[in-house]
């Protein structure tokens, strides 16, 4: 599976590092024989990686972009996932992970994986991760940094570079009494948005 979902991401090793947690592995999926349904395998499925990546941000604090399985070809054809949206992306190599390394077991199995967002595949191979998304209560804008320039005027490098700011010495009120106090000259960092910031704006999502 590795070198099969490393090539059709298109990983680097460090990549790989740094993105492995956006990704959740489907370990097992059994549905008794008392409790079959016409399409209720493929319908559990799509349930399940609907709200997959929302239930594991609100837990964990990140989302999930792609979900991935392993089907022993021997035994089973993977129908119900194939029915689900997921696609092969080809077989294992036949090993299987034993403590803090992996041995050859000799049972190649289809690896099979559904991407839970539309790209899913440039956010897993962006120099940043992707922007999370909010609960309502706390809906914001964010910028989605991928989408901006690094370098050259109005890039990021350019944007994060100290702009002052001096502030004039004034007086204000004390929020809880009311009372006058001074406000003491200050020199404060400021940014500028550029256009190019300004289109990466990712509007709130609407639950």
């Amino acid at each position: 599976m590795r070198s099969a979902r490393r090539s059709w991401i298109g990983w680097t090793p460090s990549l790989r590092l740094r993105c492995l947690p956006l990704i959740a592995n489907n370990v097992r999926f059994l549905l008794l024989p008392e409790w079959r349904r016409p399409n209720w395998a493929s319908r559990i499925l799509a349930l399940n990686v609907k709200r997959l990546s929302r239930d594991w941000e609100r837990y964990d604090g990140h989302p999930i972009l792609l979900a991935e399985t392993f089907v022993d070809a021997a035994r089973f054809r993977g129908t119900c996932y194939l029915a689900a949206g997921w696609q092969v992306l080809g077989t294992t190599r036949g090993f299987a992970k034993r403590g803090r390394g992996y041995g050859a077991h000799g049972q190649p199995k289809l690896a099979l994986v559904r991407p839970l967002h539309p790209q899913a595949r440039q956010h897993l191979t962006a120099s940043f991760l992707p922007p999370s998304n909010f609960p309502r209560k706390e809906m914001m804008r964010i910028i989605d940094v991928n989408c901006l320039p690094l370098d050259g005027e109005d890039g990021l490098v350019d944007l994060l570079r100290t702009r002052v700011d001096p502030r004039k010495q004034g007086t204000g009120r004390n929020p809880q009494t009311g009372a006058p106090i001074k406000i003491p000259a200050k020199t404060v960092v400021k940014f500028r948005l550029a256009k190019p910031f300004k289109d990466a704006v990712v509007p709130p999502t609407k639950r």
